[in-house]
């Protein structure tokens, strides 16, 4: 949802349009802070530990993107959403790859990708009657509100036998 919806809130909060692409680019570049940290991460906490982290981090970080306010509260929840999602991608990669079965690590790993695009491509038209009931800035809230509460509880996962 941020990189289709964010301009609208950040103008709103009277920015100008560099801001967002800013705001943007700068949750791109944190993403390159997050993965870098994976292989020391993965050393020490469960699995489940570094998702939980990670999911939480790329939702409430991105939290602030629509409780308005100041547009240096809604980059440091942005970058700090970028760290997650840098956290996240290597996380799911690995996990679903240790998960999937012999012969079947290009497909489920392709499922991945393709999933994260699609939602991108389909979050506006889905999300559009969420944004015209509650307004944009609530529909951020929620949207970015829902990974972190999905992350507090832990699920367990296992390779399988």
């Amino acid at each position: 949802m941020g990189p289709a919806q964010l301009p609208s809130p950040l103008h709103n909060f009277g920015s100008r349009p560099g801001v967002a692409g800013a705001v943007i680019a700068g949750s791109a570049v944190t993403g390159t802070f997050g993965t870098p940290a994976f292989p020391q991460l993965r050393r020490r906490p469960t699995t489940t530990a570094i998702t939980t982290v990670s999911i939480t981090l790329l939702g409430a970080g991105r939290l602030p993107g629509g409780t308005g306010g100041m547009v240096v509260r809604v980059l440091g929840g942005m970058l700090a959403g970028g760290t997650g999602a840098g956290l996240v991608a290597p996380d799911l990669n690995l996990l679903l790859s240790e998960l999937a079965p012999d012969g079947r690590h290009g497909r489920v790993l392709s499922g991945l990708v393709t999933a994260v695009f699609l939602g991108q491509f389909l979050s506006p038209p889905a999300l559009q009657r969420l944004v015209r009931g509650t307004g944009l800035a609530v529909a951020f809230t929620w949207t970015r509100g829902a990974p972190a509460a999905g992350a507090v509880r832990p699920w367990p996962v296992s390779p399988p036998a």
